[in-house]
This record gives structure tokens, C-alpha cells and sequence, in this order.
């Protein structure tokens, strides 16, 4: 398929397109070269700032359409915000007691070795404590 890109350009134009080009008298010669090679260099000048516009313009369309970045669970704090402004519990663990060091526990067929951690109470013995 091939593509006649100056079915557009009009005649008169073309004749002295074709004029120039060929004239014998260097400096028209010359001068029609040296502006053909200006026109198209600022041509396609004009033409990637136009596509570079176009492209910035999509994308940023295209952001905005996207709308807000999503929040993910494990990005957000593990506490809550609102819990802070509460009152304070009167022990920094609240109703979580600790447990002795490891301990055996011996209700298994074999004895575990249950490491030492925290265990929740009722929260009256916990404000008793």
C-alpha cells in the first residue's frame, strides 16, 4: 500500500517546488534546499511536542481517572487511632496478665514446655490487680 502525500499539496505549489529545485542558479537552488531542511526539521519538531503533549495529557487523564491509590490492610497502623484518645488503662497490657515462665503442661500424653507469654482475664480481676 503506498501513500500519495502529495495528492494534497496543491499545483502551483509543486511547480515551483519543482522550479527551485532545479533551477540552475545556485543560490535559489540553495536557498529552496535549505528551507525544505528547516521546514521539515521544524516539522517534526511541531510534531513530538504534539505527540509528547498528547502523551502527558493521557496519563495524567488516566491517573485521575484511576482515582485515589487503594490502602491496604497491612499498611495500615495495627492500632486504633480512636482507642488512643480513650482513657488509659491502669496497666499498659490492660486486661492481658502475664503468665509465669514456661510451664509444663502435663494433661497430653507427653509433658509441653508452654513458653511464657500473656493470657487475658476478666477485666475485674484485671482492675482488682
Amino acid at each position: 500500500m503506498s501513500v500519495n502525500y502529495l495528492a494534497s499539496v496543491p499545483e502551483a505549489v509543486l511547480v515551483h517546488a519543482n522550479t527551485c529545485a532545479t533551477s540552475p542558479v545556485t543560490e535559489v537552488n540553495s536557498a529552496y534546499l535549505t528551507g525544505t531542511v528547516i521546514g521539515q526539521a521544524e516539522g517534526k519538531q511541531a510534531l513530538h511536542e504534539a505527540l509528547e503533549a498528547d502523551a502527558r495529557h493521557r496519563a495524567e487523564s488516566f491517573a485521575t481517572a484511576l482515582g485515589a491509590a487503594p490502602t491496604y490492610p497491612w499498611e495500615q497502623p495495627q492500632w486504633d487511632r480512636r482507642r488512643l484518645h480513650g482513657p488509659r488503662p491502669e496497666t499498659l497490657t490492660g486486661t492481658w496478665v502475664p503468665k509465669a515462665n514456661p510451664e509444663w503442661d502435663t494433661t497430653g500424653p507427653w509433658p509441653t514446655l508452654k513458653p511464657g507469654t500473656y493470657y487475658r482475664v476478666p477485666e475485674i480481676i484485671a482492675q482488682a490487680a
